[in-house]
């Protein structure tokens, strides 16, 4: 539970803007939206996971269960490094917003999938850790 809020809270920093208060355009405003939704789909997939059996080999802890602490590190790099590509081309060909808004929510609607089977999914009996 301490890697999902710490997750959450590198992922608000990460959200906020740095430049002054201005008012943002409506293509701004929704992009920025359709990030939030993606990192909270990217931390709602690592809570759905803890403490079940992991089938993606990158997620895999001891045994094929979920390792979180790992899952934790590679989806703040994911999402950071979304943020920062996707900020940047943004500024630098503001069309391509549209483009990024549409990836996001579409990422954020397949993660939706992903997280309603992975909370349908019994979590690992203490006895079974290790065993596959």
């Amino acid at each position: 539970m301490k890697f999902l809020l710490l997750f959450i809270f590198v992922v608000a920093g990460f959200a906020q803007s740095v430049e002054p208060i201005r008012e943002f355009s409506r293509d701004d405003l929704l992009w920025r939206a359709s990030f939030v939704a993606f990192a909270t789909t990217q931390a709602l997939d690592v809570h759905s996971s803890h403490g079940k059996r992991e089938l993606n080999p990158m997620f895999q802890g001891a045994g094929g269960q979920f390792d979180t602490s790992k899952a934790v590190a590679i989806k703040s790099g994911l999402v950071v490094g979304t943020f920062l590509i996707q900020n940047y081309t943004n500024q630098r060909h503001p069309r391509l917003r549209k483009f990024s808004t549409i990836i996001n929510f579409g990422l954020a609607v397949g993660y939706s999938f992903v997280l309603r089977h992975n909370y349908s999914v019994d979590r690992m009996p203490s006895n079974m850790v290790g065993y596959r």
